[in-house]
């Protein structure tokens, strides 16, 4: 009995140690994630529109913007031929909030701005190491710009679409299967992004 009970256990042992080395060499092809973003390419021409190239007040000294934002959010897929090569997708949204005051005449409206971005892409990760790869990527796609204007006069809505893109300068990611990641690009998804992932 004792002999039986030392070999299972010599059994659990080994095999344990097996399945913990294959995953740690075990070469994941997936990737889901979850990501957020600060300040998307279309948000910073709200910002610089409103605040560098604001004429406005020239005519109205007393005029003011107040800008609020949804930075951008969303989850994304890769997929891995090699663990160099990836194909990526993902969908994000964003909001920017205008709220704009005159008072020469006194008058006030509010414009919101939803932002819908669906993109494909490429990423060539250039250094790969147990917990730590570095990366850089492009995608492509597009994004509906849906606003709405809320004035003294009722509410106007309209809807477009434009070209997205995300250029990604460089990323990293910490962690084996499961990791998280700071990305430094300009684009849809924002100036700098980072988030969580799993592999599988």
């Amino acid at each position: 009995m004792r002999k039986l009970f030392l070999l299972s256990f010599c059994c659990y042992f080994l095999l344990n140690a097996h399945s913990k080395t294959n995953d740690s060499t075990k070469f994941y092809k997936n990737e889901i994630s979850a990501f957020a973003g600060f300040v998307s390419w279309e948000q910073s021409f709200a910002i610089v529109g409103e605040g560098l190239f604001n004429f406005k007040k020239i005519v109205d000294p007393s005029y003011t913007v107040t800008i609020k934002m949804i930075h951008p959010v969303g989850v994304s897929y890769k997929h891995y031929f090699t663990k160099m090569w990836t194909i990526t997708s993902s969908f994000s949204y964003a909001r920017t909030i205008q709220n704009h005051v005159y008072t020469n005449p006194i008058y006030s409206f509010n414009k919101y701005a939803d932002i819908y971005s669906l993109m494909v892409g490429a990423e060539c990760h250039y250094l790969n190491k147990k917990w730590v790869s570095l990366y850089s990527g492009l995608s492509i796609g597009g994004f509906i710009w849906q606003e709405r204007l809320d004035n003294k006069d009722g509410t106007s809505k309209s809807l477009d679409g434009f070209l997205a893109f995300q250029l990604t300068g460089i990323g990293v990611r910490v962690g084996k299967r499961f990791g998280g990641f700071l990305e430094l690009g300009f684009g849809n998804s924002g100036i700098i992004n980072g988030g969580l992932s799993v592999k599988f």
